[in-house]
């Protein structure tokens, strides 16, 4: 194993249009998925973020410098609990056991994963 191994970068192309369809937090125009690069979340020299790392904001405030008006650590964990509570609804039919068996069966392919593979996942 390398003393230095890449970090797996997690994609979700559901979690992205999710971030797209709430409008820019700074001036609530057409946002696009900003991924706010933190080298403890995944991201490094010509690597993005994952997916999960991202805050919605528009082509103009798509900046780092636009972070620094946010707290977009508390706005990244209530999208995401947004996200997954969105989720939660839509599987309104499945068990709790069904959704932990299928939970765990995507973390023990993890190992798998490629950096900046797109992965399937709701």
């Amino acid at each position: 194993m390398p003393s230095n191994p890449k970090l797996i970068t997690y994609r979700n192309e559901k979690y992205l249009n999710f971030i797209r369809s709430k409008g820019c937090l700074i001036c609530g125009g057409k946002a696009q998925a900003h991924h706010v690069r933190r080298q403890y979340w995944g991201s490094g020299v010509s690597q993005t973020s994952h997916d999960y790392c991202t805050i919605p904001l528009c082509y103009e405030c798509h900046s780092p410098e636009a972070e620094k008006e946010l707290n977009v650590e508390r706005i990244i964990i209530d999208n995401l609990m947004e996200y997954l509570e969105k989720v939660r609804k839509e599987r309104k039919g499945k068990d709790a056991a069904e959704i932990r068996k299928a939970i765990e069966n995507a973390l023990s392919d993890s190992e798998s994963w490629g950096p900046g593979e797109a992965i399937e996942n709701d």
